[in-house]
C-alpha cells in the first residue's frame, strides 16, 4: 500500500504538488497499458476535479513523476545492496531462475540455456532537427541498457584488421562460404530504409531475452538499422558476465552444455562471430547459433540443416521451443511506440526501462509456474504418442529413430556435393509446373464457355466481355499446348 505524501513540481519554488498515490496510479496504469501518456491522464484528473484542462500541469506532473521514479530507483538500489545483489553483473546472470540457477546434482544438458536476440524498429525517437534540445545530464536505463560506447567498440571498422579467419572443410563452414541467405534479406537494406531512418535518432532497440521471456539486456539502435555491432556487443556483454560469474564461483574450465542463441539471421551472424575477436570467448562459453522456426524456413535447405532449431539436439524439445521469444515480447512492447516517438533521450529510456522492469518482475516472473506447467503438460501429451509413433515407424520400415540423424547427414553430403541441379530433375519440375498452369487455364476457358452458352436475351449485355474472356482463355490454352509440344 502506498502511503500518503506529495511530490512538488520543482525543488525550490513551487505552487503545485502531486500526491504519491496519484503518481503511483499513473505508474501502474502506464506499465499495464503503455499507450497511456501523461496528457490523457492529466485531462482525466482535471475532469475528476471539475475544472478545465490546463496544459502547464503536464510539465509539472512530468517533473514530479521524474522525482517519484528517482525515489523508486534509489529504493530498489538500497534493497539490492542489502541483499548483496548490487554487482554490475548480478541481474543479467540471475535474471531467470529456471535458466540460470543450477544445482550440483542436476544432470548435464546438451543445451544449458536458450536465449533469443533480435532488433525491433518500433521504438524509434524522432530527431529534433533544427531545434536545440535542452541538455539533460540524467541517465536512464539502469543495468538493462548497454551504453553507446560499449556498442560502438564492436563496430566492424574497429576490428576489421584482426587476424583473418580461414574456413575449414566442415559442412557448416561450407555453408558460410557458399550460402546465399544474406542476399535474401532486403527488408532492412539502406536503399529501402535510408530516407525514413534519416528523421530518427534512435531507430529502435536490440533485445536479448531468455526463453522464458525475461529480458537480459537492451541496446539502442542509433541512426542506422540493425547492424552486426549490436549482436556482437550484446553477446559479448552476456558471455563475459557469465564467464566472470564462473570465475567468482571457482568453476574451472568451459561450462557444461551449449549456450544457444536464436536469431533470425543466426547463420550469417555466426560467421561474423567467427571472424571477430569474440570468436575465442564464444567458443569457450559454448556458443551455439540457431535460427528460429518462424524465420528458418525462409533460409536455404543447407542452412536449415545447420542452424534450424528443429534439427539441433536438445534445442527444440519435441517442438515446444520456437526460438521466437523476441517476437512475443515485441508484440507487447510495441504499445510503447506512441509514447516514445517524440520523447527526449532520457524519458524514452526511462519509459522503456520502467515497462521492462515491471514486465519482468510482476508479469513474466509471476507466470513462470504457469509457463512450466503448461509446457510440462504438452510434453506429457507428446510422450503419450510414443507407442503409436513406434507402430508407424515399423510400418514405414524404420527400426531405429537414430536413422533420422543419418538421413540428415546424407542430405548434407548430397547438398555439399551438388554443384548444380540435375538436368532431368529441372525438366521434370518445369514440365510439372506447365501442366499445373495448363489445368488452371483450361478451367478458366471452361467457365468462360459456360457463361457464354448460358447467356439469355434480356439480361444485362455482357456479350463483349464474355467474348473477350473466352478468346483470351482459348489463346492462352493453345499457347501453353504449343509450348509443351515444342
Amino acid at each position: 500500500m502506498v502511503r500518503a505524501g506529495v511530490f512538488p513540481s520543482s525543488p525550490l519554488r513551487h505552487h503545485h504538488s502531486f500526491s504519491t498515490r496519484t503518481l503511483h496510479l499513473f505508474h501502474d496504469l502506464f506499465c499495464r497499458c503503455p499507450r497511456l501518456s501523461i496528457q490523457p491522464y492529466i485531462k482525466a484528473l482535471c475532469d475528476v476535479q471539475g475544472f478545465p484542462f490546463r496544459p502547464y500541469l503536464m510539465h509539472q506532473f512530468s517533473s514530479a513523476y521524474d522525482a517519484y521514479l528517482e525515489v523508486k530507483a534509489r529504493v530498489r538500489k538500497l534493497v539490492a545492496q542489502a541483499l548483496h545483489r548490487d554487482s554490475p553483473d548480478w541481474r543479467i546472470t540471475h535474471a531467470c531462475s529456471c535458466c540460470q540457477y543450477e544445482l550440483e546434482e542436476d544432470s548435464s544438458l546438451d543445451i544449458r540455456m536458450m536465449v533469443a536476440m533480435d532488433g525491433n524498429d518500433s521504438l524509434k525517437r524522432v530527431a529534433d532537427s533544427g531545434v536545440i534540445e535542452r541538455l539533460d545530464p540524467r541517465q536512464a536505463g539502469g543495468d538493462y541498457f548497454l551504453s553507446r560506447a560499449a556498442v560502438n567498440e564492436w563496430a566492424e571498422e574497429n576490428w576489421k584488421n584482426a587476424t583473418p579467419w580461414i574456413p575449414g572443410n566442415s559442412f557448416r563452414e561450407w555453408v558460410w562460404k557458399t550460402g546465399r541467405c544474406e542476399e535474401k534479406w532486403h527488408n532492412a537494406s539502406d536503399k529501402n530504409t535510408g530516407k525514413s531512418w534519416a528523421k530518427f535518432d534512435e531507430n529502435g532497440i536490440f533485445l536479448l531475452i531468455c526463453r522464458h521471456g525475461l529480458v537480459l539486456s537492451l541496446a539502442d539502435m542509433v541512426k542506422l538499422g540493425e547492424r552486426a555491432k549490436y549482436s556482437l556487443a550484446t553477446m559479448h556483454h552476456f558471455l563475459e558476465a557469465e564467464r566472470r560469474r564462473r570465475i567468482s564461483n571457482g568453476e574451472d574450465g568451459p561450462p557444461r552444455g551449449k549456450l544457444c542463441f536464436a536469431y533470425d539471421v543466426g547463420c550469417t551472424n555466426s560467421k561474423t562471430v567467427q571472424c571477430s575477436p569474440l570468436a575465442s570467448l564464444a567458443e569457450y562459453m559454448g556458443y551455439l547459433p540457431a535460427v528460429g522456426t518462424m524465420h528458418g524456413y525462409a533460409h536455404e535447405r543447407a542452412c536449415q540443416l545447420n542452424f534450424l532449431l528443429l534439427y539441433l539436439t536438445g534445442a527444440c524439445h519435441a517442438g515446444l521451443e520456437d526460438g521466437e521469444t523476441c517476437k512475443q515480447y515485441f508484440s507487447k512492447s510495441n504499445a510503447l511506440a506512441s509514447a516514445t516517438r517524440h520523447a527526449s533521450v532520457f524519458h524514452r529510456r526511462q519509459m522503456i526501462t520502467e515497462y521492462t522492469y515491471h514486465t519482468d518482475n510482476f508479469e513474466m516472473y509471476g507466470n513462470l509456474s504457469k509457463f512450466l506447467r503448461n509446457h510440462y503438460k504438452q510434453a506429457l501429451e507428446i510422450l503419450s504418442t510414443a507407442e503409436s509413433l513406434k507402430v508407424r515407424m515399423r510400418k514405414a520400415g524404420i527400426e531405429d529413430a537414430r536413422i533420422i540423424f543419418q538421413w540428415l547427414e546424407e542430405e548434407a553430403a548430397y547438398l555439399q556435393n551438388l554443384s548444380k541441379e540435375p538436368l532431368a530433375e529441372t525438366l521434370q519440375m518445369e514440365y510439372y509446373g506447365r501442366l499445373v498452369a495448363l489445368k488452371e487455364c483450361q478451367a478458366v476457358l471452361k467457365e468462360a464457355r459456360h457463361a457464354w452458352l448460358s447467356y439469355r436475351p434480356g439480361e444485362q449485355d455482357y456479350t463483349a466481355a464474355l467474348e473477350r474472356t473466352q478468346r483470351h482463355a482459348q489463346e492462352n490454352d493453345f499457347g501453353r499446348i504449343n509450348k509443351q509440344n515444342r
